[in-house]
């Protein structure tokens, strides 16, 4: 568990360092931790796979002429859920 949250912290501290958390990437962060959170299957991976699935699709959508396309989104919508679905099974835990 410690590892996990090792892990999602190493996540946001680079986040952070890399992309200056512009705003976009806040909101794709928070939709993503808000998806995470949403599972209530009790697995943690499958908040991670709804948060990153979430993420690939909007890039998707972009590259079909409707935005940016930017790798550095998907992975902050990645690293938000990955982050809440942590979040959750050390709660879970306690």
């Amino acid at each position: 568990m410690i590892r996990k949250i090792g892990l999602a912290a190493i996540l946001m501290l680079s986040a952070n360092t890399c992309f200056a958390l512009e705003k976009d990437k806040e909101m794709h962060f928070a939709v993503g931790f808000s998806l995470g959170a949403l599972n209530t299957s009790g697995d943690s991976r499958s908040g991670m796979l709804l948060g990153c699935a979430a993420g690939l699709a909007k890039e998707a959508y972009d590259a079909q002429g409707n935005g940016t396309v930017e790798a550095a989104d998907a992975v902050m919508t990645c690293a938000g859920a990955a982050l809440s679905s942590i979040l959750l099974d050390f709660v879970k835990g306690l």
